[in-house]
């Protein structure tokens, strides 16, 4: 239990992290290849948007809402879809002495809502895209 919800807190974190186009959260739990992704689509993000992640419960339809009132998000289902063991052979060019490391795939089932906002010359918020 306590791997998954580590699991979920990192990805709440990045995905929290991307919407809010913070690149030092993204480089700390991300790998290198997927920060400089990461990084690419934010620098191709136009300025005046501003995006907005939440979790939100499935029977509420205001994730803000939600939040304000002080009721706990519900977890999600979390299940393990596979574990595989590889051998590792090279590591930034080098041998390294580890026999094996561990990728360990799971599943999140949970409601979330994305919004990306739009902002005029006068900073008023125009919804876009909300999902």
């Amino acid at each position: 239990d306590d791997f998954k919800l580590t699991a979920w807190n990192m990805y709440t974190s990045v995905n929290s992290a991307f919407a809010k186009q913070n690149m030092e959260t993204l480089r700390d739990l991300c790998a290198p290849q997927t920060s400089v992704q990461l990084q690419k689509a934010l620098m191709s993000r136009a300025k005046n948007e501003i995006h907005v992640w939440e979790l939100a419960d499935s029977s509420n339809t205001d994730a803000s809402a939600l939040q304000a009132s002080g009721i706990s998000i519900v977890r999600p289902e979390v299940k393990f879809k596979q574990a595989r063991a590889y051998p590792v052979k090279l590591v930034d060019g080098k041998k390294v002495t580890y026999p094996f490391y561990a990728q360990i795939t799971l599943e999140f089932i949970y409601s979330r809502y994305i919004y990306i906002y739009e902002l005029d010359g006068s900073g008023s918020r125009k919804k876009v895209l909300a999902g």
